[in-house]
């Protein structure tokens, strides 16, 4: 399961040395590039959706991918902490694959650091889901979903896909 204290913990030993607020949801207004997240003082209920939604979702018929993948999009949306938000969206999508899949993956090189190499790309994806839920139609994650895919096979190898089918 996942809760507000492992999401929070995760983003206190992402930045613990780069801010004082680290682990803490913001209290302030933040920009990121064109997107604007959602007020500060809306943050906790919409953590306490993202968490009930993750919660509700795991250990259900749902795509272990597509579930990442919309945590990773969900939580850059959101943009809950002051610094730290991509390096926590990662990991938090990489701890819920872990869940789905059944415990640690094998690979030298694990889906959170493959996504950051592949920046460009990711932040494309992000925009993509942020541009389809900005006119009020559920994300499109289907660039991230292939991106991350992608990435979980190139860190695996091919055969973990025939186990998630």
């Amino acid at each position: 399961m996942i809760s507000h204290t492992v999401i929070k913990a995760l983003n206190y030993n992402a930045i613990v040395c780069l801010h004082v607020s680290a682990g803490e949801y913001r209290p302030c207004a933040v920009r990121v590039g064109n997107h604007t997240p959602p007020a500060h003082y809306r943050v906790n209920a919409l953590m306490d959706d993202f968490v009930d939604q993750i919660n509700r979702s795991i250990g259900a018929k749902v795509d272990p991918v597509y579930l990442a993948a919309w945590a990773l999009w969900r939580l850059n949306y959101i943009h809950p902490f002051i610094n730290g938000n991509g390096r926590t969206a990662r990991a938090v999508a990489y701890f819920i694959l872990c869940i789905q899949l059944g415990g640690a993956l094998p690979g030298e090189k694990i889906l959170p650091v493959l996504i950051h190499e592949n920046r460009h790309e990711y932040v494309e994806a992000l925009q993509v889901a942020d541009a389809a839920y900005a006119t009020k139609s559920p994300p499109n994650l289907d660039p991230l979903v292939a991106l991350m895919g992608r990435l979980l096979e190139e860190q695996v190898g091919p055969t973990l896909g025939d186990e998630t089918q």
